[in-house]
């Protein structure tokens, strides 16, 4: 319905793990067809407006209140059933920050008299159930069957319903699904997650984008193109420290133990719900490799612990042991060739 608005937050590190999720589950209980196909956190809505507001002032109310807000951090835990409005609901429990409360508080606070809301939770965002929908529209008996069976077997080989043991489960169960076989699905377990933008839908189509790092609505051109995610991605880290700016040495007697960097390897991106791009792992080894450098002296001694580099299309490893700073006593992984050796630099 083109007359009425949704403001969520859509994910970043995370969106591939998710997505893919959504559709191991939808697809083996077969309600594909009622998978949710663009994840997303809901910050209000949906609603449609009084006759006397203008769209604008959507996207006016949005600026307003995001301009003095980060990221938005929030977890991603188990899955949750609860009864919707036009159906039962699987879906992802999250939780959220202080921060991610409060803008949603703010947020219900100004568009209330604004609009006629379609969602209970908007009218006490205090109560709000914070979630990432798997599927929607389900029969009851169908949702409550999906939702005991994603826990009986993590029951039967935990003894209770840990999140670790529930998606495990899940690996088991969809490792039977011919088509994944060379590739097992990854599962969630506790995955941190940032919003890096408020997104506000009208019907099917996006209204406007607010970048929370940039402080800006988004031209259309840049909503969907992964370099403009590359930019704000690069931002994220910078903020968030995952990516070093100046050198901060330790004394030359601190040992460091590390592993799995898997530098030039896209998929672990994806897998692991790294802070880049998926098509740009070169990226990825720039900040990794000056992150190491900003961290270890060339007096320090380094255990590396296995898979240094991995890919269809790996540098030879020599070229990331010449950049890496250290006395690194290299011990090999299952990804990495048998003359890795050790070196000093």
């Amino acid at each position: 319905m083109e007359d009425t608005y949704l403001i969520e937050i859509r994910l970043a590190r995370t969106r591939w793990t998710i997505k893919k999720n959504n559709f191991l589950i939808t697809r083996m209980y077969n309600v594909l067809h009622l998978m949710e196909r663009h994840p997303h956190i809901t910050l209000y809505g949906p609603f449609s407006l009084n006759a006397d507001s203008a769209p604008q002032k959507v996207l006016d109310r949005i600026q307003e209140i995001a301009h003095n807000y980060d990221p938005l951090v929030f977890s991603i835990g188990s899955w949750e059933q609860r009864e919707g409005m036009h159906g039962s609901v699987i879906a992802y429990s999250v939780t959220p920050s202080d921060q991610m409360k409060k803008i949603t508080r703010e947020i219900a606070d100004a568009f209330l008299p604004l609009s006629t809301s379609m969602n209970a939770w908007d009218g006490q965002p205090e109560k709000k159930w914070f979630h990432i929908t798997v599927a929607n529209l389900l029969k009851k008996r169908k949702a409550e069957e999906i939702f005991e069976e994603l826990f009986r077997k993590a029951d039967e080989t935990t003894g209770k319903k840990t999140v670790s043991g529930i998606h495990a489960h899940v690996r088991d169960l969809l490792r039977q699904v011919r088509f994944w076989e060379k590739e097992p699905p990854v599962s969630p377990v506790l995955l941190d997650d940032a919003g890096l933008r408020i997104t506000v839908m009208n019907g099917d189509g996006i209204f406007g984008e607010y970048d929370l790092l940039q402080k800006r609505w988004l031209p259309e051109k840049e909503i969907h193109d992964e370099r403009s995610w590359q930019q704000s991605m690069g931002l994220y880290r910078r903020f968030a420290g995952f990516e070093r700016t100046d050198p901060v040495l330790p004394p030359k007697e601190t040992r460091f133990l590390i592993g799995d960097l898997h530098l030039g390897h896209a998929n672990i991106i994806r897998y692991c719900s790294r802070p880049f791009v998926f098509f740009d792992p070169g990226e990825m080894d720039h900040v990794l490799i000056k992150n190491w450098n900003y961290t270890v002296s060339a007096a320090n001694t380094v255990y590396y612990l296995g898979d240094l580099r991995y890919g269809n299309r790996e540098i030879p490893v020599g070229h990331y042991k010449k950049k890496l700073k250290g006395n690194i006593i290299f011990i090999n992984g299952n990804h990495d060739a048998p003359d890795l050796g050790a070196i000093s630099s």
